[in-house]
């Protein structure tokens, strides 16, 4: 086990040095161009990840002192860390811009599909709501849990329904998501969720979702608080079945 995790941290600083140099110091230069060179305005020094460690603390040659040895291992881990951090950063916005993309995209070719049907460019707007005969169906995938023929299957679908409600904000298609949700908020009152509760079509419970309004963070924390009690109601049908094997 201990040889490989040495031998993963050996490949990680590898992988990360080479990342790094790509973009801090051009293959055709050398090393004293870049982390030595204070006048280098490329990139801080201080932040530039040297393929020589000791360029990374200052010194011309490897230290000598076991002080110096372990400045030199805890500066390379941190700058490591560092740039593993923003690159990660850069690969979840990367991520989310393909998926609003697809999202788009999709949508799209539904539109195109709809209108080459004969339909005209206002009927297929992109509306999921005009996409659907079915009033309890607002956004493209959602289903009417309603029509599920058993308590499981209906909440299986709510779950389903949330993972789209989310996909949904995420792509900034905030109202047809809101609009789904208040859908799925009472389907889980028709199978019986606990804590979700309408008085004159307002949902007071779950407790996130008190007052939901057409706006991003509360239909996402409604939609989570919502799964939360979907996925309790599905623990106690489970329990009454095992309960009910042992008698």
């Amino acid at each position: 086990m201990k040889k490989k995790n040495k031998y993963f941290i050996k490949l990680k600083t590898a992988i990360i040095s080479a990342v790094a140099m790509l973009f801090i110091v051009p293959a055709v230069y050398a090393a004293d161009n870049g982390c030595s060179d204070d006048d280098n305005n490329r990139i801080a020094p201080v932040l530039a990840l040297c393929s020589s460690h000791t360029y990374n603390i200052g010194l011309a040659e490897n230290p000598t002192s076991d002080s110096d040895k372990q400045l030199m291992r805890d500066v390379v881990a941190l700058k490591t860390t560092v740039m593993m951090q923003q690159m990660y950063k850069q690969y979840s916005f990367l991520e989310a811009t393909l998926n609003r993309m697809k999202t788009q995209l999709r949508r799209e070719i539904l539109t195109t599909n709809f209108e080459a049907a004969g339909a005209s460019s206002s009927d297929s707007s992109g509306s999921a709501s005009s996409m659907s005969t079915d009033r309890n169906v607002v956004l493209i995938g959602a289903e009417n849990c309603l029509l599920k023929t058993s308590t499981s299957a209906g909440l299986a679908c709510i779950q389903s329904n949330i993972r789209i409600v989310l996909q949904a904000v995420s792509a900034g298609n905030i109202g047809e998501a809101y609009r789904q949700l208040q859908k799925d908020l009472s389907f889980a009152e028709s199978f019986g969720v606990t804590g979700v509760k309408s008085e004159k079509g307002v949902y007071t419970a779950p407790a996130n979702c008190v007052d939901l309004k057409a706006s991003r963070d509360k239909v996402n924390n409604c939609a989570y608080a919502l799964n939360i009690a979907v996925m309790t109601k599905i623990e106690e049908q489970q329990n009454q079945q095992r309960n009910n094997q042992q008698k």
